[in-house]
């Protein structure tokens, strides 16, 4: 297990180190024309003839003489090839053969004497009869802006939700971590706040508005499609600590990710083959994913009673119904709004995952909770609610940290058996209590205190001087006086106490110490008390 998870290290090393030179030469990828930022916009495809060839169509739209000039030309060509032609003089030409800029839209800014000319794009090759295959838009640059970003408004949306998610989840993993919870599903967390900032990061830079913001097309696609293939992996490890027993399928298609991603960052950095090439094997690496993670979950379910796993299935069901949509959409006309798909199925998938976890987190504060209650129960006495026997030998038990200072304090009730047997137990019983509240009142803060008998009573003072417990033992008595005022029956303690300044003495030692000489106090009470009388 331990050569696995080192190979594991080292696989994940050599892929970042790959990524690292594939994203340096996305940097290189010549960019798309810009886009920047009113509300009218033409679409050409309305209006233009169209005439198929044997190897090419040409669109062709002659540009009013009415409209005003300074116009711009939005081509979203899905990455055909094509040439545009202003009457017969060449405006602007595209090739991308391994698609390094993705699904980028081109901005073409026309020439101010462009009205009453033709404009004819030529693509290549025929790629289908459809007209909306090849679009181009037509009005100022602020309504071409404006167009492209009503139309990317959802997706916008969605990815600063997921993105806000994943930095909350950070921000829950950081606060738990100081806590030092070592709880398994706070390693979890790491894993899916790197899946939700990928969603959001995919969701953007897979539509057309981050154009808007960058030159760098080929980057901005390399980074769409690396995200896009790394989400998988990190849902399957945040998925894993949910389970009950590690899957091991789940570890060896988090391999296939893996593989699939650097096998696509080496032949993207070589030109071997186009990123897009590797999406038909990633999208069913993904659709297996799904339903082996819905199967077992329903299997977990069923023998565990799950509640975080029943509600990761359900969200995955939703992300199932919503990918397989949008894979048809994609497979079958790449103008449609897939991605938008995609985030939708995306967004509910995350939210059931943070119900999950937050749902995880409430089962194990529960347990914790009733853990703190019963041990609390446990080491505490019921009557005074100081600690109990219980818990002070336990205390005796542990060592003593050497260099520091521990007084040791017994105190006893006087004539506790004389009261029970006179005005019966349930005044002896509100007579230890008051005891205790006054012990409590003079120790409480500056040590710990606890009923470790019937009438007897012991406080643990660590790094006090020996002359403040003197005085809080002289205040001690005066807290008995006062509260004696508001008694039926007086009432008075022994007191007795032994200091250890770090020389190595155990509590049992200091403990044998001042029970002595508080038993030695009680005599010389008793014997003050008979010359009295």
């Amino acid at each position: 297990m331990l050569k696995t998870k080192k190979l594991h290290r080292v696989f994940l090393l050599l892929l970042y180190v790959i990524l690292a030179a594939a994203l340096l030469r996305s940097f290189y990828v010549p960019p798309s024309s810009p886009v920047r930022y009113d509300e009218n916009i033409l679409e050409l495809s309305e209006f233009w003839e169209k005439r198929v060839q044997d190897h090419s169509v040409t669109y062709t739209y002659t540009v009013p003489m009415d409209i005003e000039s300074g116009l711009t030309l939005l081509v979203n060509n899905n990455s055909i090839p094509f040439q545009l032609f202003l009457d017969d003089m060449e405006l602007y030409s595209y090739q991308d053969p391994y698609n390094d800029r993705g699904m980028s839209v081109q901005q073409i800014v026309l020439p101010k004497d462009s009205n009453g000319k033709s404009l004819c794009f030529v693509v290549y090759p025929l790629a289908s009869d459809d007209a909306q295959i090849f679009q181009a838009f037509l009005g100022s640059e602020s309504e071409v802006f404006l167009y492209l970003l009503f139309q990317n408004i959802p997706s916008l949306i969605f990815s600063s939700l997921s993105i806000l998610l994943g930095a909350i989840v950070f921000f829950v993993y950081l606060i738990l971590y100081k806590k030092r919870l070592r709880e398994s599903d706070l390693h979890s967390l790491p894993h899916l706040g790197i899946f939700l900032t990928l969603s959001g990061i995919w969701i953007f830079t897979d539509s057309y508005v981050s154009q808007f913001f960058t030159g760098h097309t080929g980057t901005v696609t390399f980074i769409s499609f690396f995200s896009f293939m790394l989400m998988p992996y990190f849902l399957l490890r945040f998925i894993r600590y949910m389970f009950s027993e590690d899957p091991r399928i789940f570890r060896i298609f988090s391999w296939l990710y893996l593989a699939n991603a650097g096998l696509c960052a080496v032949g993207y950095t070589l030109r071997v083959f186009p990123l897009y090439y590797s999406l038909p094997t990633l999208h069913l690496l993904i659709l297996i994913t799904v339903i082996l993670i819905i199967l077992l979950g329903i299997r977990e379910v069923r023998k565990c009673k799950s509640t975080q796993i029943r509600i990761i299935v359900r969200g995955l069901a939703f992300l199932f119904f919503f990918g397989l949509i949008a894979l048809g959409t994609f497979y079958a006309n790449f103008t449609a709004p897939y991605s938008l798909l995609y985030g939708i199925g995306i967004l509910i998938f995350d939210l059931h995952l943070i119900i999950a976890v937050l749902n995880s987190f409430y089962q194990y504060i529960l347990k914790s909770t009733e853990g703190k209650i019963y041990q609390e129960l446990a080491y505490t006495d019921a009557m005074t609610h100081l600690g109990n026997r219980t818990a002070f030998l336990e205390l005796q038990e542990q060592p003593l940290v050497h260099g520091a200072s521990i007084i040791c304090i017994i105190i006893d009730i006087n004539n506790l058996k004389t009261v029970n047997d006179t005005w019966g137990h349930q005044e002896g019983d509100r007579l230890i209590c008051d005891a205790a509240e006054c012990i409590r009142q003079v120790f409480d803060g500056i040590g710990n205190c606890y009923r470790i008998g019937g009438d007897e009573f012991t406080v643990i003072l660590k790094d006090i001087p020996e002359e403040e417990a003197v005085q809080r033992l002289m205040m001690l008595e005066q807290y008995i006086q006062t509260k004696n005022l508001t008694r039926s029956f007086p009432f008075s303690v022994a007191c007795g106490y032994a200091a250890d300044s770090g020389t190595g003495y155990s509590l049992k030692d200091l403990f044998a110490e001042a029970d002595s000489r508080m038993y030695q106090k009680k005599q010389k009470m008793k014997a003050e008390n008979s010359r009295k009388h």
